[in-house]
């Protein structure tokens, strides 16, 4: 099934039944329900971000994270602040997978890119931070406070209650259910404990951190995701009249279940939906205001741009000259003619039989970059590094593109492939790197970038090693002027109109 074609199914829910009035101890439902039942039937990396899964997995997930915190703080204990420390800003952030390596430290490009203009704008950041996986990037570029025990906490507390006197206002459930059995599609929200359930996590989590929001009274709250913890975040944020911001972090469009193609949105919106959405581009933003716009403004996607990858587009900047100076010299030693950035995908084979053949039949003179996402970099990395080991493929070890910036390798290849239809297709048309997908979903995902000659769908070995032999090569676009400051007017301007939300 497609991405369309779950889009579609959702919509027509959301005519038929008034899940927009769906809540459960007071939170909005329908929210999370939506991008569960998207993410059960079309990416299971969505769904193993829940709190599904036995005891014994329970367990493990509390034991691994509680291992991981203690760990990270007592080894990066300079990169810790104060729970509750005075600031005007106060960010959540995520810990998951592998970020970049900048001056021996982890740099979170959803986050320190921020923190550092807000803080040329002379405003105070605070990061709380947790780490679903238990994997923590430490040493840590941005100071923050490790909260895994509360969040931990809070999903061991949630897990051990029956629930049953949570009240839940869910009209029309039974024909919720017999729509999606219609369609052949599952959720764990067939069960209305499991509704009860998480949306007593997100009131009792918010809960904690209202508390500490009272005692800091910042200006603003910026999260980079739609996870639960992120919805009890920014419902904390609204019962304090907090402005919330979500920094966009992927691929966004009509045909993301969190951002896109919304037909059932209370008139006054969801309390635990931002009341900012910053976009990268115009086609995201305009997805988003097609539907906020009924909520009275209480909802409004604005296009601030990526501040990550304008860091990129200033060849004069320090840690641009330092990376530019070592991926140049990796590639002199290489001494290929071709270089090609492939972006792994999270689901099915880590390399599609099909892009090893490609590898394989390439012309010696070309050289590969083999990425993972970064989500699961650190668990597949071996993996990668035995199928390149033993198909003897002419590529930079993968362990050591692992750790650079994307946007660093986008400025030295010549093309990119993405084994499904990675995010990568944006960024790398913003460097002027012409892509190819092996996924034909990837056209409806981006129609502005096929319609434009910058991505090209590919089905087979031969038609990749053909449109890479004629792909043009990308034109010089590093110029101090062209990295024009949208990021830092954007925030000015918006942090100079801010106004408190009703509470």
């Amino acid at each position: 099934m497609t991405k369309s074609e779950i889009i579609r199914i959702l919509n027509r829910i959301e005519h038929r039944l008034p899940v927009a009035e769906w809540h459960s101890a007071g939170v909005p439902v329908w929210p999370f329900i939506r991008f569960e039942v998207y993410g059960t039937n079309f990416n299971p990396t969505f769904a193993a971000q829940g709190l599904e899964g036995g005891w014994r997995n329970k367990l493990w997930a509390v034991g691994r994270g509680l291992s991981a915190w203690a760990l990270a703080v007592v080894r990066d204990v300079r990169a810790s602040s104060r729970i509750a420390e005075p600031a005007d800003v106060v960010f959540l952030a995520t810990s998951i997978g592998r970020f970049p390596l900048l001056e021996g430290r982890r740099y979170n490009p959803l986050l320190a890119p921020y923190v550092a203009l807000l803080t040329s704008l002379g405003r105070r950041c605070l990061t709380w931070e947790v780490a679903p996986s238990g994997h923590y990037n430490i040493p840590r570029h941005t100071p923050s406070v490790l909260i895994q025990p509360t969040w931990l906490f809070s999903r061991a507390v949630n897990a051990i209650r029956s629930h049953t006197q949570v009240q839940a206002h869910l009209p029309g459930h039974y024909a919720f259910l017999a729509m999606l059995e219609e369609e052949g599609l599952r959720t764990r929200y067939a069960d209305i404990r499991s509704i009860r359930r998480d949306a007593e996590f997100v009131r009792t989590l918010s809960g904690r951190f209202q508390r500490w929001l009272t005692r800091i009274d910042p200006e603003l709250g910026i999260v980079s995701d739609a996870s639960l913890r992120d919805q009890a975040f920014i419902l904390a944020c609204r019962n304090l009249g907090v402005t919330t911001i979500e920094l966009q972090h992927g691929v966004q469009g009509p045909l993301h279940p969190s951002y896109g193609s919304w037909e059932a949105v209370p008139p006054q919106g969801y309390r635990t939906k931002p009341s900012i959405y910053w976009c990268w581009d115009a086609p995201s933003a305009d997805a988003i205001n097609q539907w906020a716009a009924r909520t009275g403004g209480a909802h409004q996607a604005i296009i601030g741009g990526d501040a990550w990858r304008q860091i990129w587009l200033e060849p004069a900047n320090p840690v641009v000259k330092a990376t530019d100076d070592l991926i140049q010299r990796a590639m002199a030693q290489k001494g290929a003619a071709r270089h090609m950035l492939i972006s792994l995908d999270t689901i099915g084979d880590l390399v599609p039989s099909r892009v090893l053949e490609m590898m394989r039949k390439a012309p010696p003179s070309w050289c590969f970059w083999l990425r993972l996402h970064p989500i699961d970099a650190v668990q597949r990395l071996p993996e990668l590094e035995r199928i390149v080991t033993d198909a003897r493929i002419a590529s930079m070890p993968p362990r050591w593109v692992a750790e650079l910036p994307l946007h660093g390798i986008l400025r030295h290849v010549d093309a990119h492939l993405t084994t499904a239809w990675s995010s990568v297709v944006l960024d790398a048309s913003a460097f002027n790197v012409r892509s190819m997908a092996c996924s034909p979903e990837a056209s409806a995902v981006y129609p502005a970038e096929i319609a434009s000659g910058m991505l090209r769908i590919v089905e087979s070995s031969a038609d990749m090693l053909s449109a890479m032999e004629t792909m043009p090569r990308p034109e010089a676009i590093y110029t101090a002027q062209q990295a024009a400051p949208t990021c830092i007017a954007v925030m000015q301007d918006l942090l100079s109109t801010r106004r408190r939300n009703p509470t």
